[in-house]
């Protein structure tokens, strides 16, 4: 991912989400998943991994990485609302204020 081959790190994640028997680990790896996929312009596959996401501990990152999404498509309110529900969960992430202000300007 680093390098910019985008195609091949999602494969790499993809093998591992299909093949790890570790569920602390499949959230991790569909979270990245469903980033590399928005940098790779799938703003739809990245909302049916962020989906696939129940883990409560992840609330927060998969709210605002929603509210990503929704900025890429023009939608203020939509990103305005998973901002405020990232706010909320006990993993928001610091930089999550600095979003909802730029939104407000």
């Amino acid at each position: 991912m680093e390098a910019g081959n985008f195609e091949d790190a999602l494969t790499q994640l993809q093998w591992a989400q299909n093949n790890t028997k570790d569920a602390a680990i499949t959230p991790l790896v569909t979270y990245r998943i469903a980033r590399l996929m928005i940098e790779s312009g799938d703003n739809a596959g990245a909302r049916a991994e962020l989906d696939k996401i129940t883990d409560t501990a992840w609330a927060g990152r998969v709210a605002e990485l929603r509210g990503d999404i929704a900025i890429r498509e023009g939608d203020r309110d939509a990103a305005y609302t998973a901002y405020t529900e990232a706010q909320q969960a006990q993993d928001a992430s610091q930089a999550l204020q600095l979003k909802l202000d730029d939104l407000a300007k």
